[in-house]
């Protein structure tokens, strides 16, 4: 599949409405042709022109993350809205896959790295049970938050049919770039590129 109609589909799939009372997103609908209230983003759009040279995927139209609602790992229930007004790492991942094995301590240094600047790393475990998940974690000293997507409707919702998938959310709840597979999310210009987004 071209690059040009992959990125359309994705965000095909996320342009939806908010979350159910139970925690469950709504099935997706395709996106109008103009969302109300979104413009067409300029090319030169500073922001997503950094996304895209360090090899993210970015929207064509600005539109918010779907909210969500599932059990944070050691607490309760938790939705993704809750982090609004920090900036989001969504990873979607399991304990049995390798790249997403991989990525976890690099992961866990660009956490440590940038956490008190307003940065988050949301971790989503697809289909895994609570033991399983809660085992992995202590044993790989994963610091960051960890919600579990017992049904995986979530991850399918949010398109995460190969994992890792990450999704980059601003502040303000906007979905501002995604990418598949294993990153070093400690290498210098990743870091750097979080760095201004915190700071922009």
């Amino acid at each position: 599949m071209k690059p040009r109609l992959y990125a359309i589909l994705w965000i095909l799939l996320l342009a939806a409405g908010a979350a159910t009372a139970r925690g469950r997103p709504e099935s997706p609908t395709p996106a109008p042709a103009r969302t109300p209230g979104s413009e067409l983003l300029p090319s030169n759009h500073a922001v997503f022109a950094k996304l895209s040279a360090t090899g993210f995927e970015v929207p064509t139209r600005e539109f918010p993350s779907t909210d969500f609602k599932l059990e944070l790992l050691g607490a309760g229930p938790t939705n993704l809205s809750s982090y609004r007004g920090s900036l989001v790492l969504l990873n979607f991942w399991a304990t049995w896959c390798p790249s997403c094995r991989e990525e976890i301590p690099s992961m866990e240094k660009l956490y440590s790295t940038l956490k008190k600047k307003g940065f988050v790393i949301v971790a989503v475990d697809l289909s895994e049970s609570r033991d399983v998940v809660k085992s992995f974690v202590a044993a790989n000293s994963m610091t960051y938050p960890v919600l579990l997507d017992a049904s995986g409707d979530v991850g399918a919702f949010y398109g995460a049919r190969t994992i890792p998938s990450t999704y980059i959310i601003g502040r303000d709840g906007r979905i501002l770039g995604r990418t598949i597979g294993s990153r070093a999310w400690d290498a210098p210009e990743v870091v750097s590129l979080f760095e201004s987004l915190l700071t922009g």
